[in-house]
């Protein structure tokens, strides 16, 4: 069997998925993952990622927004598309918030942006997601979105949140 890398592996075998601490914390991995420099962040998608860093008990842990010459095993995406990569607290409010952006990205274009479930690790308490856009759908447009939609669904301050 090959798997979507292009690896052979035996049928039923597991892949090997980066080990997670069983006490880490939402806020601890938070801390590690959030962007420290608002300038790291790619400029394609940087509306889109402190948008969805805005929304309470989400926090972004990767970006991209497209490369000509993109190298998939550095998790780049290609021309024409981006991805961000968040993980959620488990309440009800980053419920919320992740039905904001799934709802966001319906609205904008419900066949070119997917958001998938990445479980990079063994913890089960901790699952994270990957928000993808292709055929040059544009991450600005989608933040806006997410903002609208968070004005009506979400309750409190939330636009006003700082992460840096």
């Amino acid at each position: 069997m090959t798997d979507r890398s292009g690896n052979d592996r035996p049928l039923g075998k597991v892949r090997e998925k980066d080990q997670v601490c069983r006490s880490l914390s939402y806020e601890s991995k938070a801390e590690i993952t959030r962007f420290k420099d608002i300038f790291l962040i790619e400029e394609r998608v940087r509306e889109l990622v402190l948008r969805i860093n805005a929304l309470p008990d989400v926090c972004t842990s990767t970006s991209c927004g497209g490369h000509a010459g993109a190298d998939e095993k550095m998790g780049q995406s290609s021309k024409g598309e981006f991805n961000v990569g968040f993980f959620i607290k488990p309440t009800t409010k980053g419920i919320r918030s992740l039905g904001v952006i799934d709802q966001a990205g319906s609205n904008i274009d419900d066949e070119n942006i997917v958001i998938r479930v990445w479980n990079h690790s063994n913890n089960p308490n901790y699952v994270a997601f990957v928000l993808s856009g292709r055929n040059g759908v544009d991450p600005s447009l989608l933040a806006d979105e997410i903002y609208t939609l968070g004005k009506i669904w979400i309750e409190g301050n939330w636009t006003e949140r700082t992460f840096f």
